[in-house]
């Protein structure tokens, strides 16, 4: 059966909202982070799993395992990418915005802190300055 709700369009990215491979919902996912690859499932245009979302699976079942570092160092790129984009958005765990259900996605072991302070205190810092080297490759002459 398809999901009529990922033929809408999306609306104004509020989140990246992230899941872990054992989320209950199979499709929907903007992203998917693998232990090797960084993979674009759906167009960031139309609506995943949430309104409002880009939605970013991270592989593994983080129940009984963390992501590996390249997972989460991939995680980060991903959200800074998305952070040029969508500079009004801020990063999110499913598990905080299903409240009318049980839920511990993106899992009991996915540093979810950890990312959120990185968030908080770093992903501003490194998107600026993504943007004062793109600036200055831009309009640096070369003699």
């Amino acid at each position: 059966m398809v999901n009529h709700s990922l033929k809408k369009k999306r609306g104004e990215v509020r989140y990246f909202l992230l899941h872990h491979g054992e989320c209950p919902r199979s499709e929907g996912f903007h992203y998917r982070i693998t232990p090797t690859a960084t993979e674009n499932l759906l167009t960031e245009s139309l609506r995943g799993q949430h309104p409002q979302t880009i939605s970013i699976q991270v592989e593994g079942n983080f129940e009984t395992q963390a992501p590996t570092n390249n997972q989460l160092s991939r995680l980060k790129n991903l959200i800074l990418d998305l952070k040029m984009r969508y500079p009004a958005a801020v990063v999110g765990g499913h598990r905080q915005v299903q409240r009318d259900r049980k839920t511990s996605c993106p899992g009991r072991k996915f540093p979810l802190r950890e990312i959120l302070d990185w968030s908080n205190r770093e992903l501003l810092k490194l998107r600026d300055e993504r943007i004062t080297r793109d600036l200055e490759a831009q309009y640096t002459f070369k003699d």
